[in-house]
C-alpha cells in the first residue's frame, strides 16, 4: 500500500490518504491540485505501486513528471521543471477539499 503524508505545508489538511485499489478516480473535465513544497509531503511506498509517467506532450514543451498508482490509476502528484522543489498534490486524495484559490489555463474551460 502506497501512502502520502502532508508534513504540515498543508495547513489546513492534517489527513493521510492512501492510494489503493479502492481509491477515488480524478478524472473530469479540470484537476484540482494543492501547489506544495516537496519538503512537506512525505511518500511511503511498501508496495512500490507508485509509478512516473514522464509527458511530453505538454503547453510548455517541458517534460512533466505524472506520479500515479500503478495499482488502480489514480494520479498522487505532479513535478514540473518550472517549479523546482515543489508538487502539484492532486486534492481529490483528500476526503475534503478546499476552495479554490486561483486557476490556470481559464482559457481552456468547458464552456457549458
Amino acid at each position: 500500500m502506497t501512502s502520502l503524508q502532508n508534513g504540515g505545508g498543508l495547513g489546513r489538511f492534517t489527513e493521510n490518504f492512501k492510494i489503493h485499489d479502492s481509491c477515488k478516480r480524478a478524472g473530469g473535465a479540470f484537476s484540482i491540485n494543492y501547489f506544495i513544497s516537496e519538503d512537506d509531503m512525505t511518500v511511503q511506498d511498501a508496495t512500490t505501486a507508485l509509478r512516473r509517467f514522464d509527458d511530453k506532450n505538454t503547453a510548455s514543451g517541458n517534460v512533466i513528471e505524472r506520479y500515479f498508482c500503478s495499482n488502480c490509476g489514480s494520479p498522487a502528484f505532479t513535478k514540473t521543471p518550472k517549479f523546482p522543489g515543489k508538487v502539484f498534490l492532486k486534492a481529490t486524495l483528500f476526503s475534503k477539499i478546499s476552495p479554490s484559490e486561483s486557476e490556470v489555463f481559464s482559457h481552456k474551460r468547458l464552456q457549458l
